[in-house]
């Protein structure tokens, strides 16, 4: 299982009402996502695919890789699931990855020695050692001087706890948005090769061939592609590892947008695939 360093109760369904937006807007709107509990709507209905309202939590764990048998993933798993009655709802899919995120603030703040509740450059180094790269002339590494960076935020110098939970959950954020985006990507690979051809990408979007492909998605398909053996094809492998690179959330869903008919079920109807976010 992958490890990154990444009480709610979802608003009411008036909320939800003024949340609404229509497919063609969900990717320019997609800044809402850095919203954790809207983010959560979305993803348990994505995950909802026969729109009954109720996600397994065995479903949950097969899309984000965690194997009941291992006991780090059982408490993971309770994290999503606290009254144990099998199903995941949106402010539990919310708290589950407050969780994570808070656990690996714990971790990263275990390096502040002084106490003082703030990272130095120093004290992250201590949490983040670097045997391959050449240290300067302070005695950090690029990737270490890269690291910290990323976690201050403000360029003072110091990282603090909320500077930390920031990054922590937004790259939650990325880690599980990206597992259900592969996993409905995979679930259209009919011959289980780890290649999406045009055809299998286009019946996975409700047409017959690649020749039906409407021209937005033939170019979301030809840009995502790669050549193997003289043909072309999504290699799911290189996709996930795309779909890891950090970029902005709203980036990310604006080019995922001619592929919604993917990512949510068939049986919500256009008009409401966008309403949460």
């Amino acid at each position: 299982m992958i490890v990154i360093p990444l009480a709610v109760v979802f608003a009411s369904s008036a909320f939800l009402t003024a949340e609404q937006s229509s497919v063609s807007s969900f990717g320019r709107d997609a800044e809402r996502f850095r919203n954790l509990d809207v983010f959560a709507v979305a993803a348990h209905r994505s995950l909802d695919t026969d729109c009954d309202d109720v996600v397994e939590l065995g479903d949950l764990a097969s899309v984000q890789e965690l194997s009941p048998e291992e006991p780090r993933a059982q408490a993971r798993l309770r994290t999503f699931d606290p009254d144990e009655d099998g199903h995941v709802t949106p402010a539990e899919l919310a708290a589950g990855i407050r969780a994570g995120a808070r656990e690996q603030v714990d971790i990263t703040m275990l390096t502040d020695a002084n106490d003082d509740g703030e990272l130095s450059l120093k004290e992250h180094a201590l949490g983040f050692p670097d045997h391959e790269g050449k240290p300067d002339a302070n005695g950090f590494t690029p990737r270490q001087l890269q690291s910290f960076g990323f976690l201050d935020q403000d360029g003072d110098g110091r990282v603090t706890r909320e500077e930390i939970t920031v990054r922590h959950e937004a790259t939650f954020l990325l880690i599980f948005w990206t597992r259900i985006v592969s996993h409905h990507m995979e679930r259209i690979d009919t011959d289980g090769d780890g290649l999406l051809r045009i055809d299998e990408f286009a019946k996975g979007l409700g047409y017959d061939s690649g020749a039906e492909l409407p021209s937005e998605q033939r170019a979301w398909y030809d840009i995502v592609a790669n050549r193997h053996q003289g043909e072309s094809a999504i290699s799911l492998r290189v996709f996930r590892i795309q779909l890891l690179q950090d970029r902005p959330i709203s980036s990310r869903l604006s080019m995922e947008r001619p592929i919604l008919s993917l990512l949510f079920p068939a049986c919500q109807s256009a008009d409401n695939i966008g309403d949460h976010p």
